[in-house]
């Protein structure tokens, strides 16, 4: 069976989570990732934490324009908000 290809983003003038499935799903993922490597240039990140393999967990930036990882990763910090939904 394949594996059905998902995508989910934030609606920009609504508090509320829009999902994408399959080729609409593809095609996002697609563009979004030109966009990163071609237009984006992170004016805005933020810190975020990740839960990584084995349940440890790793502080980045991310852009809060494109939603990329921005540089490495960083050592645990303390004082920043986390948000739910990093990277």
């Amino acid at each position: 069976m394949a594996k059905l290809t998902r995508a989910t983003f934030s609606h920009p003038d609504e508090d509320e989570q829009i999902e994408l499935l399959g080729d609409l799903a593809e095609q996002y993922l697609k563009e979004i990732e030109q966009h990163r490597d071609s237009a984006c240039q992170h004016p805005k990140t933020e810190l975020r934490e990740k839960v990584v393999s084995g349940g440890g967990i790793q502080c980045k930036r991310q852009c809060v324009v494109c939603g990329a990882p921005v540089g490495s990763a960083l050592k645990k910090q303390t004082g920043f908000r986390v948000t739910p939904k990093a990277m």
